[in-house]
């Protein structure tokens, strides 16, 4: 399959290619997952993008008891929505696979560790305590419905750890 672009544009992606250490091929392959997944879906599943600060600011005010419970309604249909749209299934992998996505999109760092049956997440979002809470509280009620296990939540204002 070949394609025809612009000029600039293929200079753009050779340039892109050659700072990823990666051929163009790959690079396009790559642009293409994303369009066709989960960044070409995100407006059909409801997701929205927002400035980050608006979204630090919009959190804040609330207290603890309240951020745990948008997180529990977010965790109930709306996140299985989600899945249906952007996974075409509601599994873990899935729904880990959903995070790490949302997570490069947002350019926000994520790692999944796995050792032996201990699964381990670590998103340093640094968005504030109350996005820690929730994001925290939202992963563990996703992940406990999907494996029947208990998850461990550690959290600071800028990063939420997940275990299971």
């Amino acid at each position: 399959m070949s394609f025809r672009v612009p000029e600039d544009l293929a200079e753009a992606i050779e340039t892109e290619a050659n700072v990823n250490n990666v051929n163009p091929s790959t690079l396009l392959t790559q642009i293409l997952v994303h369009h066709i997944g989960f960044e070409g879906n995100m407006g059909k599943a409801g997701l929205v993008s927002f400035p980050r600060p608006l979204l630090v600011k919009l959190m804040e005010g609330y207290p603890e008891n309240k951020v745990i419970a948008i997180a529990d309604y977010i965790s109930k249909d709306t996140i299985t929505d989600i899945m249906t749209v952007l996974q075409n299934e509601y599994t873990v992998d899935s729904f880990l696979n959903l995070i790490e996505s949302w997570s490069n999109a947002s350019k926000i760092p994520f790692r999944r560790l796995l050792k032996g049956n201990l699964n381990t997440c670590i998103i340093q979002h640094d968005m504030g305590k109350n996005w820690s809470l929730f994001l925290g509280n939202l992963y563990k009620n996703v992940i406990e419905e999907l494996t029947q296990k208990k998850v461990s939540i550690n959290t600071t204002d800028n990063t939420v750890k997940f275990m299971f």
